[in-house]
């Protein structure tokens, strides 16, 4: 079976105030069919970019995005995707159902579908009792989960989430972790971008970890036999940043007798919030 997502290459850049700053140097991204693949990284590591590639709202420098066998570009596969961005953005004054069918319509869907469709995303995503207030009245956590509503209104294969807990409470973050085991157990694809090392760990069956535009390792959560991950190749300044991030996470390090880092990502956080690292 050909993968869902294929990333090859991936370089883009962006000038700021007459520079060009790397967001992603040449990565190399394999997603299968009906796992919960994780981007794993620090703010500004090119998590969202990456994304936003994937998704064709961006062109690449060089590189290429393939989602089922077609290109970014194309859209083609653009029914068979859900799309959470990181930055949420409704009609603020129209009601949660209103902004859900109005994205529906846009997708191509009418009469009963519409219906159909956003009472099965607001039932899922235990939004129903507030579907018909307006969105300014909506908490951050109502919000969220109208954000995973949107991207669930055509029940499609694979989602494609940028950090989709973030800023949540205990228990939104409980619903989001349900919901996420459900589309696994449904046979989805799920491309899941965060910063928090415990959400991968929970929800990821393999990750990539990016730091400053570059796949630093891939691996997969404790448990499954590889849950030690080395960094080589970083310059002096950024292995410094990599390190202020490993200690800030409570990341267990060490130096590697060959180079680089040798760090315990995905092992349990227990034992690095226990005993220290570094």
């Amino acid at each position: 079976m050909e993968p869902p997502v294929v990333i090859r290459g991936l370089r883009k850049s962006f000038r700021v105030r007459g520079r060009r700053i790397a967001a992603l140097r040449g990565i190399d991204v394999t997603v299968r069919a009906g796992e919960v693949f994780g981007l794993l990284g620090p703010n500004g590591s090119g998590k969202s970019t990456a994304l936003r590639l994937l998704m064709g709202l961006a062109r690449p420098d060089a590189g290429r995005c393939v989602l089922f066998g077609e290109a970014a570009a194309g859209r083609a596969y653009l029914r068979r995707v859900g799309y959470l961005p990181e930055r949420l953005s409704f009609f603020e004054q129209s009601t949660g159902a209103e902004n859900l069918r109005l994205l529906v319509r846009l997708g191509g869907l009418s009469g009963r579908e519409t219906g159909e469709a956003v009472e099965r995303a607001a039932v899922l995503t235990g939004i129903a009792d507030y579907a018909n207030r307006p969105v300014r009245t909506y908490s951050k956590g109502m919000r969220q989960r109208l954000g995973w509503a949107q991207a669930l209104l055509h029940d499609p294969e694979l989602l494609i989430l940028d950090e989709p807990a973030t800023g949540l409470d205990p228990l939104a973050k409980e619903a989001f972790h349900g919901l996420a085991a459900e589309w696994t157990a449904a046979g989805k694809t799920v491309v899941l971008c965060t910063h928090e090392l415990d959400e991968a760990e929970r929800l990821c069956g393999r990750v990539s970890v990016l730091f400053e535009g570059r796949v630093l390792s891939e691996g997969a959560p404790a448990g499954a036999g590889e849950a030690v991950f080395r960094f080589r190749g970083l310059g002096t300044s950024a292995e410094e940043r990599l390190i202020q991030w490993l200690r800030t996470e409570e990341i267990e390090w060490e130096r590697s007798a060959s180079g680089g880092l040798r760090a315990s990502v995905l092992e349990s956080l227990r034992t690095a919030r226990e005993g220290g690292g570094g």
